[in-house]
């Protein structure tokens, strides 16, 4: 009797025990099937897009805005407004005094400047101020010629660094003591004179020897943008264009409008105004200002009103337009505004300014 109550005993404790774990056998099946189905209902609805609450239309919208956001690699450069990689817009800007004569030509790394200004010289030639940044890789730069009074003042509009190879009295009067003042004569190690080219119009310098003189120096490198600038017109809206001359007396300079480019083509000395890397100069905007000029000495050496204003003539997206320049003392902007006196808003790409004055004969026609 009590073998028996202890068999009892032990066949209900066995079987309690699997029964037990049974249960647990079958709760963790359960729980091993449940964490599948949630895995995979996961794994299929990522992959489906079951679980975004975002309208299909709206992320893929969000999704390529973000990525022309991530990928936009642009800035606007200060100086003309384009739309350049970074490097392009950084560094210390300077301006080089670019010789325009018959015998310089072909000129050197002028299709990659910003910013020209030309303007007369003596002997009824025109000479040209070529602004660059030296974030960018412009290998050759000329030919550099010397300095002359008003185009000191051109550069110092930006707070350029001002190159030359030596000046006129005047220009070297003005340029005396100052810090941006980068005259072959003295820094010459930052030029060099090629041999493939006639004496004076074989000195030529380059972004990375500017770059190098102004770490040295501490140059400045944060600049302000002294105008405003837009997009270009499309297609429709643009003009018919005109075509601008202007003859020096000697150098004789036309512009034609190629509407397909929305840019204006330059031509000098009656054929296209090419540089060594057979590349044609254009530019976006072409604004001629009007001062008076003097004769300064016997050389026929001349200097021209900088501070004042004027009449200027604006010509962008194929239409032209009468206005003013202004330039209120010798350290403000130079500024530009239409026949209604609002402020000018240029195209973003290149700029060309023609300094036109007594003797200088031009046309827009």
């Amino acid at each position: 009797m009590h073998i028996s109550l202890q068999r009892s005993i032990r066949r209900q404790t066995i079987y309690t025990f699997y029964k037990k774990k049974r249960r647990v056998v079958i709760h963790a099946a359960f729980l091993c099937i449940g964490l599948f189905f949630t895995w995979s209902m996961y794994v299929w609805g990522t992959a489906f897009g079951w679980w975004d609450s975002t309208p299909r239309e709206t992320a893929d919208f969000l999704g390529t805005a973000a990525l022309k956001t991530n990928t936009s690699s642009t800035v606007e450069r200060f100086i003309d407004g384009a739309e350049v990689e970074p490097e392009m817009a950084s560094g210390t800007l300077f301006a080089v005094m670019i010789d325009n004569a018959p015998e310089a030509q072909p000129p050197a790394g002028l299709e990659q400047s910003p910013l020209v200004v030309e303007a007369p010289a003596e002997g009824g030639l025109s000479r040209l101020l070529a602004f660059f940044l030296t974030g960018q890789t412009v290998d050759a730069i000329g030919p550099v010629r010397s300095a002359r009074p008003y185009f000191v003042d051109f550069a110092r509009v930006f707070d350029a660094l001002y190159l030359h190879v030596g000046g006129s009295p005047a220009a070297l009067d003005r340029l005396q003591g100052t810090s941006w003042n980068v005259d072959e004569y003295s820094n010459g190690q930052y030029f060099w004179r090629s041999g493939k080219r006639a004496r004076p119009h074989n000195v030529f310098t380059s972004s990375e020897n500017i770059r190098r003189f102004a770490l040295k120096k501490n140059a400045t490198d944060a600049y302000q943008p002294i105008w405003f600038f837009g997009d270009e017109a499309s297609p429709e809206k643009r003009g018919g264009g005109s075509v601008l001359d202007i003859n020096f007396g000697v150098t004789t300079v036309r512009w034609v409008y190629n509407k397909n480019e929305n840019a204006y083509e330059r031509s000098v000395y009656g054929a296209p105004h090419i540089t060594v890397d057979t590349n044609q100069l254009k530019a976006k905007n072409v604004m001629v200002i009007t001062t008076p000029l003097r004769v300064l000495d016997a050389e026929g050496r001349l200097d021209m009103k900088t501070v004042g204003s004027g009449t200027s003539l604006f010509l962008q997206n194929g239409q032209s337009f009468e206005g003013t320049w202004q330039k209120l003392s010798t350290n403000s902007s130079l500024k530009f505004f239409d026949k209604s006196g609002n402020e000018m808003r240029l195209v973003r790409g290149t700029i060309w300014i023609e300094v036109v004055g007594d003797g200088v004969v031009w046309s827009n026609n």
